[in-house]
């Protein structure tokens, strides 16, 4: 993932709430990224965000909520 992607997909997952004729709970909406790797771009951009992310298990990351923002 290259800069701006990150913010791009939860920019297109409020766009697609937005359009809903009954909107979704947040709490039961997950995006999910799929990617090779994670890379210094995608953490970045999270920082900036106020996100953190840490190895769940071989392959898998989850966010951890920051103070400004929701992960």
């Amino acid at each position: 993932m290259e800069r701006g992607d990150f913010a791009q997909l939860v920019g297109c997952s409020y766009l697609w709430h937005s359009q809903l004729s009954e909107p979704v709970p947040h709490e039961e909406v997950s995006l999910i990224v799929l990617a090779p790797a994670v890379s210094d771009a995608l953490r970045d951009e999270l920082r900036l965000l106020g996100c953190e992310i840490s190895r769940h298990e071989a392959g898998i990351f989850s966010p951890a909520s920051g103070p400004d923002f929701n992960c």
